[in-house]
């Protein structure tokens, strides 16, 4: 049986550990059918860095500004949506960051670490879309 959540939470990243555990909890709560252990590590980094960059660089840490979140999972993959007020990005590919930037690794390592990932503008609001095949 397939399984869906949505949240909505602050740009804020004290929410990042509490994010880190409700993905720890679905995995839990729905089973390795749907969510097996190996998908965890993956999604949770990548689910992370997403919303770490939706607060900085979209919302540029305005904590009112509020960011989505979609988790689908059907058996064959999970799918999780982080929607924000930014205007978006025509590239979501990203080379190996420079070693000696404190910047540039977070979609790197989505890219590494989940089978697709999407910039997407959906009806004026921006969304990353990022897959992870089972």
């Amino acid at each position: 049986m397939p399984f869906s959540c949505e949240l909505t939470i602050p740009s804020e990243t004290s929410k990042l550990a509490p994010l880190r555990e409700w993905l720890a909890s679905v995995q839990g709560l729905v089973g390795e059918e749907l969510f097996p252990k190996r998908a965890l590590f993956p999604c949770t980094i990548a689910l992370v860095e997403a919303v770490d960059n939706a607060i900085f660089h979209a919302h540029d840490e305005n904590g009112e500004k509020p960011i989505s979140i979609s988790l689908r999972l059907n058996g064959k993959g999970i799918t999780m949506d982080i929607g924000d007020c930014g205007c978006g990005m025509k590239n979501v590919a990203a080379d190996i960051p420079d070693e000696m930037s404190d910047r540039g690794r977070g979609l790197f390592l989505m890219n590494r670490l989940m089978t697709r990932v999407e910039s997407l503008v959906i009806d004026g609001n921006h969304r990353i879309r990022m897959e992870y095949e089972i």
